[in-house]
């Protein structure tokens, strides 16, 4: 995906884009960072075509994007979007209804829909629940058939839009599994979030956004050792990074700072890291 100085409006208000010009590499896990308003989710609208550059141009895998219904229909199999809310995404009564919708889009034989829906409900663990009214479902729950109604579209890409909002400790851990077993499984995931936590722990890739516009992009260490940068942006450094500096000004650290609790642990236990 790369988008070339891209810029968007809503209809009567400011610029949420401002000339943005980005590039996302296949194989990366990719995290669109910002505080709210910074533009991350105008951002990713334009990564399916829900919206369309007032100025500027957007490319998927070297092709000028088109924005006829045939491009469209084409580009959005191969790209999934996963809403920040599940209850704007979903409208079906069953959950098998909701996640069989897309592929019968595509015009597939009835037996394919149904290997495709079974196929990503067993694959979001869920295939207990393809019978149950959807409207019944907890937030957790509608956040994995949300997220089984894109992969049955069998894209090579996943998007999400602040993929742990609102979700408790434990769901959101549950995601953030379900999200690296989705990249084992060969999809590129691309995620904004405010939290720079789940950012540094998660992605091998980071661009930061403020006011409609890419401030940097770079490794999660690049970014988060760059005091001027986190000032500029708004954001805080993630915990782990604290902890870091704290443990190597005291010299109990050496070499790279942990990404999660459990690399700081084990870092800790091999004597400071070496």
């Amino acid at each position: 995906m790369e988008l070339i100085d891209v810029y968007y409006a809503y209809p009567g208000s400011v610029w949420a884009l401002k000339g943005v010009n980005l590039r996302l590499e296949k194989g990366k896990k990719v995290a669109i960072l910002g505080p709210n308003g910074a533009g991350k989710s105008t951002l990713l609208f334009h990564f399916i075509g829900l919206l369309k550059p007032k100025k500027g141009a957007v490319y998927y895998e070297g092709s000028k994007v088109e924005y006829t219904k045939a491009f469209l229909k084409t580009w959005r199999q191969k790209v999934g979007l996963v809403f920040q809310d599940p209850d704007a995404q979903m409208f079906a009564g069953s959950v098998f209804q909701e996640v069989s919708f897309g592929p019968m889009n595509l015009g597939l034989q009835e037996d394919e829909v149904r290997n495709r829906v079974l196929k990503a409900l067993e694959t979001m663990g869920i295939d207990e629940l393809k019978y149950r009214p959807a409207h019944f479902l907890s937030y957790g729950q509608k956040k994995k058939v949300a997220i089984a109604s894109v992969l049955a579209m069998n894209p090579d890409a996943l998007v999400f839009d602040e993929p742990t909002a609102y979700l408790d400790p434990r769901s959101s851990a549950e995601l953030v599994e379900m999200m690296e077993k989705l990249y084992r499984l060969g999809k590129q995931i691309v995620i904004s979030t405010h939290d720079v936590d789940l950012a540094f722990s998660f992605a091998d890739w980071i661009v930061v956004m403020k006011d409609g516009k890419v401030l940097a992009q770079g490794n999660p260490l690049e970014i988060f050792t760059d005091d001027e940068l986190i000032g500029e942006s708004g954001l805080e450094k993630p915990f782990m990074v604290k902890i870091g500096d704290l443990l190597k000004k005291r010299g109990l650290l050496k070499g790279s700072f942990p990404r999660d609790f459990k690399q700081l642990a084990s870092m800790l236990e091999s004597d400071g890291g070496d």
